[in-house]
């Protein structure tokens, strides 16, 4: 069963008995990874657009690019995959951070909050808040991982030396303009789409 099916499938049918037996002060049952990270993203205002082949996530980057009119907006992307994938769809791309678009890959998915996890790879020297307001996330199903330290301890093992500029993305909307989530002060707020390409 893929990601899409579980999160938005047929909920699994559950007999009166099991309901009985299961008390009302049992705690909840842990969701899956993946259905929590879906969960937790689209909470927090991420654009989630799930692909089972490279090919839709062609498709979904045309359909993102007409619907927000980015067509003549050139994409600031410098990685190598990405790039080709522009070449390929001919969009215009370039490394000006001041582009309307920033094109970008990420280290890891974190299920717990639904945060994107990034370093020096994707980033370079730039801060989240140095970025474009309108960010795409290219991601694998592979990526996603329960928590934060398993990200960080999964980019530990993946460099010979850590990357430095290691930073969550977790704010895709306001939480309320009068009322600001207390964890999320200071932090920009970007709109984001996340392409993620069922790889497993």
């Amino acid at each position: 069963m893929n990601l899409f099916d579980k999160i938005f499938g047929a909920k699994k049918q559950v007999s009166p008995s099991e309901q009985e037996e299961r008390s009302t002060y049992m705690p909840d049952i842990p969701l899956p990874t993946d259905e929590k990270f879906a969960v937790e993203f689209n909470k927090n205002g991420g654009k989630f657009l799930y692909c089972t082949e490279l090919n839709e996530v062609y498709d979904m980057l045309d359909k993102i690019i007409i619907e927000q009119g980015w067509q003549s907006e050139p994409f600031f992307t410098t990685d190598k995959n990405l790039i080709s994938i522009c070449q390929s769809r001919e969009i215009p791309y370039n490394s000006d951070v001041t582009s309307l678009v920033f094109f970008t890959g990420c280290e890891f998915l974190i299920a717990h909050n639904g945060s994107i996890l990034m370093s020096e790879q994707q980033l370079g020297d730039k801060k989240i808040v140095d970025l474009p307001d309108h960010i795409v996330v290219f991601a694998k199903t592979s990526q996603l991982t329960p928590q934060i330290n398993d990200g960080l301890y999964q980019i530990k093992r993946k460099y010979d030396r850590i990357p430095s500029n290691i930073t969550a993305l977790k704010n895709f909307k306001l939480q309320g303009a009068d009322k600001p989530e207390f964890l999320s002060y200071g932090s920009p707020i970007k709109n984001v789409y996340l392409l993620l390409l069922e790889d497993l």
